[in-house]
């Protein structure tokens, strides 16, 4: 996640889906631990990094989708 601002060019945008609560389970295809860190905390690491967050949006299948935009 280091490496986004200087990957991104100017009005890059960054997708991608996590559980929106932070919890840790089982991978079922795997067996390995998985986790996700919860929406305040992906989304205070995403501003860290200098990048604008906009509103998340959840599927038909409950998957949450977080979207973020580097400034020009």
């Amino acid at each position: 996640m280091f490496l986004l601002p200087e990957a991104m060019r100017p009005g890059g945008r960054l997708l991608f889906t996590a559980v929106r609560a932070a919890v840790t389970w089982t991978d079922s295809i795997t067996g390995q631990e998985s986790r996700s860190l919860g929406a305040e905390v992906y989304e205070s690491l995403l501003r860290e990094l200098g990048l604008d967050v906009e509103p998340g949006r959840t599927d038909a299948g409950e998957n949450y989708y977080y979207l973020a935009v580097k400034s020009s």
